[in-house]
């Protein structure tokens, strides 16, 4: 057993925090194949492509972060297979902006919805407060992708409002790295 663990982290807490640490790698694999599905010259929507690197790269980091925490608590870290991204864009009604949007949409509600299971049953403070900044972070990223889901949806096919809407997206996520927003302050 680990000096530092000293009892105070259940295993079924260790369990949650794997859990955690593999939804989130699994939400950056999914981001990544999505930059590389609108980063090809058959999508070219390479605004929307850059904001779908930067949500990999955040993912990433946060499955770090969970990996170092369950490393300072004593716990053992598990990292499974990750499946390969599911995303299917088939409704021809919608834009595939749209379609990709409500699916990560979608894919960060899973990621709220296991970190507020792990906050529910856990009764373990020292990791309620580590998942409060997670937590929060999470509605705000559901708060902008609902916003950008509903302009697409005002947008609809339209090919020159898709095409505006992602220079918009490129300018926003220019010169954006998050590795330096993170690590370098």
């Amino acid at each position: 057993m680990s000096y530092c663990r000293k009892y105070n982290l259940s295993q079924a807490t260790e369990a949650m925090i794997n859990n955690q640490i593999n939804i989130e790698l699994s939400a950056s694999h999914t981001y990544l194949a999505l930059y590389s599905f609108f980063m090809n010259d058959k999508q070219s929507f390479q605004g929307f492509a850059k904001y779908f690197k930067y949500c990999s790269e955040e993912e990433m980091i946060h499955a770090n972060k969970f990996i170092d925490y369950q490393n300072m608590r004593g716990g053992d870290v598990t990292i499974r297979n990750i499946p390969t991204p599911q995303f299917f864009l088939i409704n021809n009604n919608r834009s595939t902006l749209y379609q990709a949007i409500d699916f990560v949409l979608n894919l960060e509600q899973t990621v709220y919805d296991s970190l507020m299971n792990i906050h529910r049953t856990c009764n373990d403070k020292g990791l309620e407060a580590f998942l409060d900044h997670f937590i929060k972070e999470q509605l705000e990223s559901q708060f902008v992708l609902a916003t950008l889901l509903r302009k697409l949806e005002r947008i609809g096919n339209d090919g020159h409002g898709l095409t505006q809407i992602d220079e918009e997206m490129s300018k926003k996520y220019k010169n954006l790295n998050i590795f330096k927003i993170f690590f370098i302050n």
